[in-house]
């Protein structure tokens, strides 16, 4: 620890707590007296920051003693640097009131080393509950406990130490030890190393007159347990070595030297080590190596080490419990709370983590297959596993971690299991993988149908508007469909779109056959009509022919008409020629009878004056008459002339 503590860096203490009677300005990071009654110890809130932080196996080495035997000073010189990190006082008042820590952590091997200044013991204006109550916590919450005090001591001396049966006396593990005296083996397990530094040492031990190790003087010529005698003072020192030897992990004595010459003590912070008694300089180095060497972190009642987080806890019960009037710290019971609050807040920080990163996993990615949604949810529990044992696991028992991890899986999910077809059947039915699985439900069944949307209207129109099949073609169409569906949709629900799909299909069979009806009727009326249609464009056909011929007779006739008339025209002319070349003959033959005969003929002229009369009349009638058909065509009734009916 020597290598590793910082060198040059500045180094800062912080009171961790205080009495009630003062008050702690952090801009100045000084206690000032109020004046009030001291009561009870106060935490201070940036010590309990700081040690929060710490994430990382602590160990804590605290120092206590009687006030102005140097505990300041040789705490500070672990830290390396300044000999003055903690506050070094020049008067027979106790300098360092409460409890200061250092915000300079050493790294170890593994672990980090905390060092924490006790407020001094036995000063001449101390209250002796105060000292208790210092050194209670501080034995608490420490790993390693170094007791601080003047030359070596002899066994007359070990009552100074009479405050650790008090302090035994003060410290339960449960409820149930409360009204009997704590046995060493319920305690020891809970109690740090106890290092007796014994300061300006300068007599050499032995042991019946030889010179002996400091260890063997100490263990054999002071903790005495087997003093005969009835006095108070054997008693006590009897039962004093007793609670030590066995009611602490170990017992180790060191010590130091005199450090300087008396002129320069009040300046000891500032010499270098060239100024200081080669021999303290040597001891004290031993000493700090063998911090180096053999501290451990704290442990909790479970036998694991604890990092900063839990100390804080431990600090923190154990202070509530030190303020109460009547009330002992109950070691296995405040681990069991603290433990208890922990594994809920695990659980929740576990729950908390599952979610966030369910969500970042799940984000606009769903629908999924279920395996793939199962995949991520065993990926993130698994990391979930392994923080929710990180946060806990140098806290609690295995059954407890068991314990947690079981909690914490039916938070995230609760299932039932059944028997399908011989086989499991494992169905989650609530915790928050329930709720990812009804919205990967939900976005499957919205997919799915959106995917079934065009492959359905495909269907209906090649095979359930296809009239040229029947309903079982129809349906042997199903499988081909489903392929690509089911390639194409995503997640748990396109089974169920796919059911519901084919549902449809059987449910349009009535209509489809009805329809196949109705079009069967249709073709047979369209038959029925393309029949009608022949016949109607064959009778137009016949009609066009007939009205063909019609016309064709009409302009027959019309000419028979023409030529008739023309004819009739022609043989009236002729005739009226010969009519008027027979006036004329007649005439002359009249003149001619006239002179030849003029009675006897006089009356067969007038004869056929009379018959030529009556021909130019029946003559002007035909004349007539075929003005009268120019005019209107013709005809149907045919028309006669000179008594002859044409047409």
């Amino acid at each position: 620890m020597v290598e590793k503590r910082q060198q040059h860096q500045e180094v800062e203490t912080i009171p961790l707590a205080y009495p009630d009677n003062y008050s702690y300005d952090p801009r100045t990071n000084k206690l000032t007296k109020t004046g009030n009654h001291r009561s009870k110890l106060v935490l201070n809130p940036e010590a309990i920051e700081f040690l929060m932080k710490i994430d990382q196996p602590i160990a804590v080495v605290s120092i206590q003693g009687p006030t102005r035997s140097g505990k300041s000073y040789i705490i500070s010189t672990l830290l390396g640097g300044r000999r003055d990190a903690f506050s070094i006082g020049h008067s027979t008042s106790s300098h360092t009131m409460g409890i200061w820590i250092s915000t300079t952590l050493i790294q170890n091997d593994g672990f980090a080393v905390l060092l924490m200044d006790c407020e001094g013991a036995l000063a001449v204006d101390s209250n002796p509950n105060n000292d208790v109550a210092i050194m209670l916590l501080s034995a608490l919450l420490s790993s390693t406990f170094i007791y601080n005090s003047k030359v070596v001591p002899n066994t007359a001396d070990i009552n100074q130490l009479h405050f650790m049966v008090k302090l035994i006396g003060n410290i339960k593990t449960t409820d149930e030890s409360k009204n009997r005296s704590i046995q060493p083996n319920e305690l020891v397990s809970h109690m740090p190393e106890f290092i007796w530094l014994f300061r300006d040492a300068f007599l050499v031990p032995t042991n019946d007159g030889v010179p002996c190790s400091l260890d063997e003087y100490v263990m054999k010529k002071v903790f005495r347990i087997d003093q005969a005698g009835d006095s108070d003072a054997i008693r006590l020192s009897n039962t004093t070595s007793r609670v030590i030897l066995n009611y602490y992990r170990g017992v180790k004595p060191f010590a130091l030297g005199i450090p300087c010459n008396s002129n320069l003590l009040q300046d000891v912070a500032n010499l270098t080590d060239d100024q200081l008694n080669t021999d303290f300089v040597k001891t004290r180095n031993e000493f700090i190596k063998y911090l180096e060497t053999n501290v451990q972190p704290k442990v909790g009642a479970n036998g694991l080490p604890i990092k900063g987080p839990i100390l804080v806890e431990l600090i923190k019960a154990y202070t509530v419990s030190i303020n109460t009037p009547g009330s002992v710290p109950l070691i296995q019971n405040t681990w069991d709370a603290i433990v208890s609050t922990k594994l809920v807040e695990t659980l929740n920080i576990a729950v908390n983590h599952y979610e966030t990163k369910m969500v970042e996993r799940l984000d606009n990615k769903l629908p999924l297959e279920t395996e793939a949604l199962l995949i991520i949810h065993n990926s993130v529990i698994s990391e979930t596993n392994q923080l929710a044992i990180g946060k806990i696991g140098s806290l609690a028992e295995i059954d407890q971690i068991d314990q947690l991890i079981t909690d914490l899986k039916n938070k995230i999910s609760e299932f039932t299991v059944e028997q399908e077809n011989g086989k499991d059947k494992v169905s989650i039915t609530g915790g928050i993988l329930f709720k990812w699985v009804q919205l990967n439900n939900e976005a499957s069944l919205i997919q799915s149908r959106q995917v079934m949307v065009p492959i359905a209207k495909q269907f209906q129109q090649e095979f359930m508007e296809n009239q040229d099949r029947d309903f079982k073609e129809v349906l042997s169409q199903l499988p081909i469909v489903k392929g690509p569906f089911l390639l194409r949709a995503i997640g748990p629900m396109k089974l169920k779109v796919w059911k519901e799909f084919v549902d449809e299909v059987y449910r349009q069979e009535e209509q489809f056959n009805r329809l196949k009806q109705h079009q069967l009727l249709l073709i047979e009326e369209s038959k029925k009509n393309m029949n009608l249609q022949l016949e109607a464009e064959a009778f137009n056909n016949t009609l066009a022919d007939t009205e063909k011929i019609v016309c064709q007779q009409q302009k027959e006739f019309n000419d028979s008409i023409t030529a008739i008339v023309n004819s009739q025209t022609q043989h009236f002319n002729e005739m009226k020629e010969n009519a008027e070349r027979n006036r004329i003959e007649s005439e002359a033959r009249l003149n001619n009878l006239i002179q030849s005969n003029q009675a006897e003929q006089e009356s067969s002229i007038k004869r056929h004056l009379e018959y030529m009369k009556q021909q130019n009349q029946e003559m002007e009638k035909t004349a007539a008459e075929i003005e009268r058909l120019k005019r209107s065509g013709g005809g149907r009734r045919g028309f006669r002339v000179f008594g002859v009916r044409l047409w």
